[in-house]
């Protein structure tokens, strides 16, 4: 049963990846040095640290995947050959699934004799092919999500670090006067008249505010989308994850316990849990992401500025207090909380149908 669910979880991906390419490509924006239209040349160079940082982080969660799947993948395409014939006959041991009267790749059934020679090659070298090919295309996909995820990330968090540094003597307290331009008294985040700050120079402190806002309500609109785009596919995939794992570790208590079946156990697990893992923290980052910019906004000393000031800081703090998230059946935040429940639920799910199992084959 685990072979069909995890090729139609596959399939999902694959499709989703195909038809939602062109918005997907979309999302290419994100990558773009200057999409933060708030931001001069000095201060993109001052945010350069924090995109560093969130680019290796990204970096080791991608790898991260790519390594668990290709290595998941590549050791499942390799068991025909370690249970060949030839292998049993030179290192004199046999390593044999019960009930598997076929040794290949894949479950499944072919209208022909798939089990001689030359059909049997042949399905090898098919299944080989067809499962590498999807491995790259599942891998992308994830990638491609993790990425989009942390740069969304790595921008709320540059916002947040300049309006974090909005004190009340760059924009004047109370009805005075605002410090044009930024020259020496007004010298702060808001107030960039220094040379070398292109068509930011002549921005008054609230033009500026302003360009931070549209700024964070262009991250929030792409966050929405990206929530939107991937509701479908990772509900289908947290929901075939979950039920692979179940079902693994029902397998696992109730089947003889070979040195195959617990190879294959743990590639199922490893598999699965790397995927929810890499889902759940994205989620979770995004959230704390987003908590840690409204943080940094009432931090910027808003409550000690001008009227005008005030309502714009209100304004920013209001909006994110709805964060960035991932959810799942267009209700639930895919986070560390989620992981935990889904650990939970499969663990005791997996302890009932044992227990139901047990009791019924005592009363038979």
């Amino acid at each position: 049963m685990l072979n069909p669910l995890s090729t139609f979880q596959a399939f999902v991906k694959l499709a989703v990846c195909l038809i939602c390419i062109d918005r997907q490509a979309s999302f290419m924006n994100l990558y773009r040095k200057d999409f933060l239209k708030s931001l001069t040349p000095e201060k993109r160079e001052r945010a350069g640290p924090i995109y560093r940082k969130y680019t290796r982080l990204s970096n080791f969660f991608c790898n991260l995947a790519v390594f668990v799947n290709y290595f998941c993948v590549t050791t499942w395409m390799l068991l025909p050959v370690i249970r060949s014939k030839v292998v049993s006959e030179n290192l004199h041991f046999e390593l044999k699934v019960e009930g598997e009267k076929v040794n290949k790749i894949l479950g499944g059934w072919y209208p022909f004799p798939f089990g001689e020679s030359p059909w049997y090659e042949g399905v090898f070298v098919y299944e080989f092919a067809g499962a590498f090919w999807e491995t790259i295309v599942i891998t992308f996909f994830e990638c491609m999500q993790i990425s989009l995820a942390m740069m969304l990330g790595a921008h709320l968090s540059v916002l947040g670090f300049f309006i974090s540094e909005v004190k009340a003597r760059d924009v004047g307290i109370g009805t005075g006067t605002a410090v044009e331009g930024g020259g020496q008294e007004g010298g702060g985040a808001l107030g960039e008249g220094k040379e070398g700050q292109g068509h930011h120079r002549d921005l008054t402190p609230r033009e500026e505010l302003l360009l931070y806002i549209k700024d964070h309500q262009m991250v929030m609109k792409v966050g929405d989308e990206f929530k939107d785009m991937y509701n479908l596919p990772i509900t289908l995939q947290l929901g075939f994850g979950l039920l692979i794992l179940t079902i693994s570790i029902f397998h696992f208590i109730f089947a003889p316990k070979g040195g195959i079946f617990i190879l294959k156990f743990l590639l199922y697990c490893s598999y699965e849990f790397t995927e929810i893992v890499l889902y759940c923290y994205c989620g979770n980052f995004l959230e704390t992401v987003s908590e840690d910019f409204a943080f940094n906004v009432y931090c910027s000393e808003w409550y000690k500025l001008k009227n005008d000031y005030r309502k714009s800081g209100l304004m920013i703090m209001a909006r994110a207090m709805r964060p960035l998230s991932i959810i799942a059946v267009r209700l639930y935040p895919v986070n560390h909380v989620t992981l935990l429940s889904m650990l939970q639920f499969s663990f005791s799910t997996s302890a009932l149908l044992s227990r139901l199992t047990q009791a019924q084959g005592t009363t038979s």
